[in-house]
């Protein structure tokens, strides 16, 4: 139909970015489920995945089926809303779960009393191809995050960060809820924008200095390219006249790229 065409020529038109974090976390000795967490951006949205792992139960190294990982695409305020329900959750006692509601699945933070262990499990319950419910389950990890204190002479002792996972999902929500004001990326594009005057200032400038042309060229010639036609027509002419290039412009050096600017600008402003 004309309407579906139309949206996807709209989407093939729309840019899109993909941001990989190094975000994982893997639970292969997990009485629950053995999966693996993972978080990762789409445009605008946080995504959160949960892979099964392959040959669960084997002694070979845990590989995830990353193919068929379940994934939720959670929005600004349903990160803020999430955050401070597990906030809620785990400062409280009338809690054992919280939940949040998206488009393609249900995405729940337990303190792990339903599923029958003591750790914090992310889990998100979805809808298969026939309709039947489903969930996919993340038991977070207490073991691998410690650190050494009164170290002296080989000794030492550790302490242990059993935490670490629900409080980096904790962080990675509020992160992303703050980031989506934009106000990071405004400043910096401000800060940037003096930069790009000075550029453009400074070409200006030179531009003067060679007697080239500031504006008004609808193919946006840069003067180097201007200088460099202006030679090669000469030289054009000059070969035609000799029986060289049969009459024929050759094309501009491609030895004039935008990261050897300084050196052409230094030595035509000295």
């Amino acid at each position: 139909m004309a309407f579906g065409i139309y949206n996807n020529n709209s989407n093939q038109d729309r840019p899109s970015v993909n941001i990989y974090t190094p975000i994982s976390f893997s639970n292969p000795a997990s009485k629950v489920m053995d999966t693996r967490l993972t978080i990762s951006y789409f445009n605008r949205v946080m995504c959160i995945s949960i892979a099964t792992r392959n040959n669960p139960g084997s002694n070979d190294y845990p590989t995830y089926d990353n193919d068929n990982q379940i994934t939720v695409y959670v929005s600004y305020h349903k990160a803020k809303i999430l955050h401070d329900a597990i906030v809620s959750m785990i400062n409280g006692t009338d809690k054992n779960n919280v939940c949040i509601e998206l488009k393609n699945g249900l995405l729940k933070v337990s303190n792990g009393v339903e599923y029958g262990t003591t750790m914090p499990c992310i889990s998100i319950s979805y809808a298969d191809k026939s309709g039947n419910i489903n969930e996919i389950v993340y038991e977070t990890k207490a073991t691998g995050y410690e650190a050494a204190y009164n170290y002296s002479d080989g000794s030492y002792s550790t302490m242990a960060f059993p935490k670490f996972e629900i409080e980096t999902i904790q962080m990675v929500l509020e992160q992303y809820y703050i980031a989506s004001s934009y106000a990071v990326a405004a400043t910096v594009r401000e800060a940037g924008m003096y930069r790009d005057k000075f550029i453009t200032d400074s070409i200006k400038a030179i531009a003067e200095k060679v007697g080239a042309s500031k504006g008004g060229n609808t193919n946006r010639t840069s003067f180097l390219n201007a200088a460099a036609n202006a030679t090669n027509v000469n030289n054009a002419q000059h070969q035609s006249q000799s029986g060289g290039f049969n009459g024929e412009v050759p094309e501009v050096p491609k030895d004039y790229e935008q990261s050897t600017f300084a050196d052409i600008a230094n030595a035509l402003m000295n």
